[in-house]
């Protein structure tokens, strides 16, 4: 696997006023989310679970390339799907 160069987790988001930043305990803003007409506070919050999850659904997927088969019952390779999103991940596909 290549290194990652994103900043690393865990990551937390603290509401002000309409906005949702994304932050760690030493760097601040790692994103801001903006609550426009087309988003809801609900789907806002929605987003910022799921980016704060980011560092952690990284290393489970790395996790699981390292001890899981390859073999898939569907006959689909779940090994080459999770290396293609942790390439995505890293800026390298």
């Amino acid at each position: 696997m290549s290194e990652t160069k994103f900043t690393p987790g865990p990551w937390h988001w603290v509401g002000i006023g309409d906005e949702i930043y994304v932050e760690t305990e030493h760097t601040k803003y790692i994103a801001s989310l903006k609550q426009y007409g087309y988003s809801s506070e609900e789907t806002q919050e929605a987003n910022a679970h799921l980016i704060v999850a980011a560092p952690e659904l990284y290393d489970a997927l790395e996790y699981f390339l390292n001890v899981c088969p390859a073999i898939d019952p569907n006959g689909e390779d779940a090994h080459e799907k999770a290396k293609a999103v942790l390439a995505k991940a890293r800026g390298e596909a």
